[in-house]
């Protein structure tokens, strides 16, 4: 198993592959997107979201790019409201095949791609 990389401010991350919406647990807001191995996609790529704030996007989408905003981008409306009430978090913008799909507001992005299956325990031990 591959250890979890952080996603750095500013970058992004991009994966062509069908992804869903796998947890979503309370208490320190949690949560969990997978892409699992299929076809010519033997490995399993996790996206791991940690106090979550705010969080508006499907349940299932194909391909994925995540973009973490940096402080300069102008942000309004709700998420600059949720931004302001809690300036540790950071706004993650998704698009999916080019398209703006939704925004996930938190403290930090983590990915990890493996060769585990489908059915294998996370590599972000508190998913388990």
């Amino acid at each position: 198993m591959h250890s979890p990389t952080l996603l750095q401010s500013s970058n992004r991350l991009k994966f062509d592959r069908k992804f869903h919406l796998e947890i979503l647990k309370g208490g320190m807001n949690r949560l969990l997107l997978r892409s699992l191995p299929c076809g010519a996609h033997p490995t399993r790529i996790e996206i791991f979201f940690q106090y979550v704030q705010y969080l508006q996007i499907p349940m299932k989408f194909s391909g994925v790019s995540i973009v973490d905003l940096d402080a300069k981008t102008s942000l309004s409306g709700e998420i600059a409201d949720v931004l302001r009430r809690f300036p540790n978090c950071r706004a993650f913008e998704l698009t999916t095949l080019e398209e703006f799909t939704g925004y996930i507001v938190a403290a930090s992005c983590s990915f990890c791609e493996d060769l585990e299956a489908a059915d294998a325990q996370s590599a972000f031990f508190m998913m388990g």
